[in-house]
């Protein structure tokens, strides 16, 4: 005190004084002081601050200081940077520490959360290591903090975490759909999981694929003769066995889990509807020829179509395949078309057209023709895939593709 006033009462002299803090002295020109380890006297730094004014930083960083301590002293000094070690378990937190690390129970976690206003680096929670219940995850998740918040779970007997974005749990047994619900809420990062013999029956995973469009759910389907998985690429009824198996519309429904599919062969069949397939716009091979097909409305979202067969339906309307820019080969053989020489004028990306026993005339066909100087169009003949259809390197690639059951890009 004494010192204070003698510089304020002879404020043009020059006094060569040092400053006695907590045991220590130190020049008035200090900018930092290094107070780790020692006990926080707030009176001492009342006392001298005023005296060191080039102070700017104060390292308390060793002794635990409490969220009134630290309130404190920053209010009273706002143009200082304080450096604190928290008073949390362990005492491993500082107020320079980017991230906030949680490995015990949710009491350590909130104990250490209650310091978060005080560490301006923050740029993360990791609770990974923590034992959180959901509703724990819920009530952090809601705490307005503005960092992401990460966390781990026990699910189905191993630790994840939310951060993860595949989950592979083929083989577990599961017992209800709850129990990947519960899952599913705490990984909000989850895109992809695999769920193959699992004991989940088809609707059960129906359920999960409908309320979850984002999660990719991976699990074997069964029907009819075929078992195919839910991210095939391929699929094709053909057995390789010489017969046809005439199955409807309501065997292949299941299908509309498979949005992964590239190539889809359902040809020879009795199928008469094609909602089911509405949602598989990944498709760029698609055979329904031989079938009771009158509506293909279904296909207007599938932009990536390249390769069609309909021969042998009774489809009047070719509309939904208008905008197809990508399509190159179409069969619509022995379909009796009412505005279809319109649209197919329009598709001028076609490469190859097989449009015979169509119902179409002769100044439909010569307008056709006109419109589509570069498409190689066939009109004559009985048979759908005669005149060289399957002698095209695509019928290759085709054949690879039901060899392997995985889809095969064309050459161009």
């Amino acid at each position: 005190g004494q010192l204070t006033a003698l510089l304020e009462r002879y404020p043009d002299k020059r006094f060569s004084y040092t400053v006695p803090l907590m045991g220590r002295r130190y020049e008035p020109d200090v900018d930092a002081l290094d107070l780790r380890n020692m006990a926080i006297d707030a009176e001492a730094l009342a006392e001298s601050l005023p005296l060191l004014k080039q102070v700017r930083e104060i390292d308390f960083r060793g002794t635990p200081a409490s969220l009134e301590t630290i309130d404190a002293l920053k209010e009273a000094w706002p143009d200082i940077h304080f450096i604190f070690t928290c008073d949390t378990p362990g005492g491993d937190m500082t107020t320079e520490d980017s991230v906030i690390t949680a490995s015990g129970d949710y009491e350590d976690l909130l104990a250490r959360l209650a310091y978060a206003d005080c560490l301006p680096n923050l740029t993360l929670i990791d609770a990974t290591a923590a034992d959180l219940t959901l509703e724990e995850i819920i009530a952090v998740q809601g705490g307005g903090y503005a960092v992401p918040f990460v966390y781990g779970i026990s699910a189905f007997g191993r630790r994840v975490t939310s951060l993860e974005t595949e989950l592979n749990l083929d083989g577990t047994q599961i017992d209800s759909v709850d129990e990947v619900e519960y899952c599913l809420a705490c990984m909000p990062n989850l895109k992809k999981l695999s769920m193959c013999g699992c004991g989940l029956s088809e609707d059960e995973m129906g359920r999960l694929f409908d309320a979850h469009p984002d999660v990719k759910f991976v699990w074997l389907l069964q029907f009819g003769k075929y078992t195919v998985r839910t991210d095939a690429t391929a699929f094709t009824t053909d057995l390789w066995d010489g017969n046809y198996y005439n199955y409807t519309s309501a065997t292949f429904a299941c299908l509309r889990y498979c949005t992964d599919l590239m190539m889809l062969d359902l040809g020879h069949n009795k199928i008469t509807s094609l909602e089911a397939f509405r949602g598989l716009t990944k498709l760029r091979v698609l055979i329904l020829a031989d079938n009771d097909i009158t509506d293909i409305s279904a296909l207007e979202d599938m932009k990536d179509l390249e390769y069609v067969e309909l021969f042998l339906n009774s489809i009047t309307d070719l509309s939904p395949l208008a905008d197809k820019d990508k399509l190159v080969d179409l069969n619509i053989f022995y379909n009796p078309l009412g505005n279809g020489c319109e649209v197919l004028e329009s598709m001028t990306s076609l490469k190859r057209l097989w449009a015979g026993r169509c119902r179409l005339t002769d100044e439909e066909l010569e307008r056709l023709r006109l419109a589509l100087p570069e498409t190689q169009i066939v009109t004559e003949g009985r048979s759908s895939t005669g005149n060289g259809w399957r002698d095209h390197p695509h019928y290759e690639t085709l054949k690879k593709m039901y060899q392997t059951e995985m889809y095969i890009p064309f050459d161009e």
